[in-house]
């Protein structure tokens, strides 16, 4: 352990909690610890020159060498990194992933943020401000999930779907249909109800022969018609967690695509983080909070999910055994996935969908968009009215998981029977469109074709042996392993999970959209008024520093999401006089709806929700009115279905993705520092040292190596101090959370 200050240049680390022998010293420690910050990469040959300039001012000549310290963080990763795992993909190709289940293990075990996670969902009427407070986590998903048990103050464990014993005083009004029974009114869980049911005039509890639904208006006491039920006694999670507590821990899961050089073009990567669903919205935009999975030039999106569902999976089958820094005590953790978050094609890649480009272009609902086939007549009576007014509803026929689940089967039955043509109608004429259940077609497809080919070569009937070679082709996968891997978690609905976000719909559609056209419509004089505008507004009450508006003009076509949003927080001050008629009409309207749309917290859920409807309904209005030719961008009727996500999962500022945005850079820089040889190796390890260092200076407790069964411990005081320094806890991301929170040290000891 570092016995001191990290500032004497002679003490030496003896704690194999850093992973370093005896005989390395503390400039080891941070020679290391300086290549695991985020956002601020050195290169070998860099860390070299600042060597030789610490040497030069007065460093030790034994001062260690680059490669030297880098040598030895197999051992430190081995501990505390994020565990890479390499795996291949079902078509051939290699890329390397985090553990999941590392990492969560190591977040309830981290001082600093455990304190602010929380494993129940929440009935807040007064304020909806969180993943915990929306119907998918309330309502919707499986209590075996979304909160598996609770421990009573006497110790007890109480599971749901298992018999237990409460004082429930029904002494209130006698017409309440719903129970709410405090944790305090139980006093016998099922082990214990199992022993001395006898006493209480009760049969044994696992003879259960069925449930009473409470209907509106009656009593708890009337005689109620028994509907058959089946429940496994005891729940399967008392058994697995073996007298341990049982934490959810939902996860909003990522991917987008990012460029890995420095000038943004081509050497596309595409990658998955994520963020837990539990930590409350101080904390949960923290850069600090997000974590990476995976990224790969080559495996796709969907085949990089093959290995990471796996995962997800096993968790869910086994849960996953974690320290708990609050508790002092090992815990169960049960990971599933609140929703998947992206950009519109991201999602629709997600949610097996064709893409806003097809007929059928959303994604959620089974809209169907103008028939472009070059046969069907155009400008006929009527025919846009109709189209609009179609556009501006949400389908009765919502998609659906088994939905999607069916029209794959039948498209692949199509193909193995070869219909392709008929799969392909199949997809255009449902929006249904796996690209990873693709893959396989194309290589079916192409095995058609080299045998056709080789019988017109042997002067044999051209569909001769087909079948049997298509039968061949993958002779031991099953379909439920050529689709889409994420339409095996059953907790998850595509379509409805896949939420509709500020970014990429509103910043980076709606508004770019209005902004485009507006300035591609004024003449010099009305662009330089603008400009001059743009760089006189005092943007300080915005929590902003005054801008320049000459790039905002000239590069309208390229903007950011950032440039959007102030271009959305202040339109009407300085287009007042620019925009005349429906389009000033429209404008007026979607800046009406950036408020409601950025808000972080909201007081009334059911009133800000019909605020919110109103305010999109009078803006499509106004966008009719001003141009209905707008309706041709898929985004403007994605726009709709925003108030539902909101009340299933939580407000929009949460399901935002500009922090998942901002980590891009964090990736490509590691990109820039491979050697381009193994992208996806190279990142994956320089991430799961960034992660080690993160966790051991946050003060997460990891297992000793030398003591397997011992308990978990920190590392040395000196590491800790790291924590300290403002340069390094600003670098590492930690600044940021200890400015919001207490020391986490107080907050263990308290617990």
């Amino acid at each position: 352990m570092i016995t001191g200050g990290l500032g004497s240049h002679a003490r030496s680390v003896s704690s194999p909690i850093w992973c370093f022998s005896c005989s390395y010293s503390v400039q080891h420690c941070l020679l290391d610890v300086v290549g695991a910050f985020p956002r601020a990469v050195l290169s070998e040959k860099q860390l070299d020159v600042a060597r030789w300039l610490a040497i030069e001012l007065g460093a030790p000549e034994n001062l260690p060498a680059v490669n030297t310290v880098k040598n030895h963080r197999d051992s430190i990763l081995s501990v505390a990194g994020s565990g890479v795992d390499a795996s291949t993909s079902a078509f051939g190709r290699k890329y390397f992933v985090s553990s999941l289940a590392s990492i969560l293990a190591h977040e309830v075990a981290n001082p600093y943020v455990r304190p602010h996670l929380r494993f129940y969902p929440e009935d807040a009427p007064r304020e909806f401000s969180e993943g915990r407070h929306g119907d998918r986590w309330l309502h919707e998903v499986d209590a075996n999930l979304c909160a598996p048990m609770a421990r009573a103050p006497d110790g007890q464990d109480y599971f749901v779907n298992e018999p237990a014993l409460a004082n429930l005083g029904l002494d209130g009004d006698p017409a309440t249909t719903t129970l709410e029974v405090p944790l305090s009114a139980f006093f016998l869980s099922l082990p214990k109800l199992a022993v001395v049911h006898a006493e209480y005039g009760l049969p044994p509890p696992d003879h259960i022969s069925g449930e009473s639904p409470l209907p509106s208006g009656r009593r708890c006491q009337d005689t109620l018609p028994i509907e058959p039920v089946a429940i496994t006694l005891p729940n399967p999670w008392r058994l697995k967690a073996n007298g341990r507590r049982v934490l959810a821990v939902p996860i909003w899961l990522y991917c987008d695509d990012t460029s890995g050089n420095t000038s943004k073009k081509w050497n596309q990567h595409d990658s998955f983080l994520f963020i837990l669903a539990g930590l409350l919205q101080a904390y949960s935009l923290l850069p600090y909070n997000i974590h990476f999975l995976s990224t790969s030039n080559k495996a796709s999106p969907l085949e990089m999910l093959e290995h990471i569902v796996s995962e997800i999976q096993k968790i869910l089958q086994d849960g996953l055994i974690a320290w708990d820094c609050v508790f002092r005590e090992e815990v169960m953790l049960v990971a599933w996935v609140l929703a998947a978050m992206g950009d519109n094609p991201m999602q629709s890649e997600f949610a097996s969908h064709i893409g806003l480009r097809g007929r059928h272009f959303c994604r959620i609902c089974m809209i169907c968009g103008k028939d472009r086939s070059k046969n069907q007549p155009v400008d006929l009576p009527g025919r846009d009215i109709a189209y609009t007014m179609a556009f501006l509803q949400v389908s009765n026929s919502p998609q659906s998981r088994a939905q999607i689940l069916t029209t794959l089967r039948t498209q692949h039955s199509h193909v193995l029977n070869m219909q392709a043509t008929q799969a392909t109608a199949l997809a255009t004429s449902t929006g249904i469109k796996d690209k990873h259940l693709t893959q396989f077609h194309d290589h079916l497809a192409d095995i058609v074709s080299a045998t056709k080919d080789h019988n017109r070569l042997q002067g044999q009937p051209v569909s001769h042996g087909v079948k049997d070679a298509i039968a061949r082709a993958f002779p031991e996968v099953a379909f439920e392993d050529m689709i889409n891997p994420i339409l095996s978690l059953d907790h998850l609905d595509v379509t409805r999970d896949t939420p509709v976000e500020v970014l990429h719909v509103i910043l980076l559609g709606v508004v770019k959209y209005f902004w485009r056209d507006t300035i591609a419509r004024l003449d010099s004089r009305g662009k330089a008024t603008l400009v001059a505008r743009l760089s006189s507004l005092d943007l300080s009450d915005l929590g902003r520093s005054n801008v320049q508006g000459h790039p905002y003009v000239q590069n309208a076509g390229s903007l950011t999401g950032g440039d959007f949003r102030l271009i959305l927080e202040t339109a009407p001050i300085v287009l007042y006089d620019l925009v005349a008629g429906p389009a000033w009409v429209a404008w007026l309207a979607i800046c009406r709806a950036g408020p409601l749309l950025l808000q972080l917290r909201i007081q009334s859920c059911a009133i800000y929700l019909d605020h919110l409807r109103t305010v999109i309904d009078d803006f499509v209005v106004a966008t009719a009115l001003w141009n209905p030719r707008w309706f041709n961008k898929p985004k403007f009727h994605i726009l709709l279905h925003l108030p539902d996500h909101i009340q299933r999962l939580a407000p929009p500022a949460i399901m935002s993705t500009e922090g998942f945005e901002s980590y891009n850079a964090v990736i490509r820089t590691r990109s820039v520092h491979s050697n381009r040889q193994a992208p996806s190796k190279d990142i994956a390890f320089a991430m799961s040292f960034t992660h080690a260092t993160r966790h051991l200076v946050s003060g997460g407790f990891v297992q000793d190596p030398t003591a397997p069964n011992g308990p978990p411990r920190q590392a040395g005081d000196g590491v800790l101090a790291l924590a300290s320094k403002d340069t390094f806890s600003q670098r590492i991301g930690l600044k940021s959370v200890q400015l919001r929170g207490e020391d986490p040290a107080i907050v263990c000891r308290r617990a």
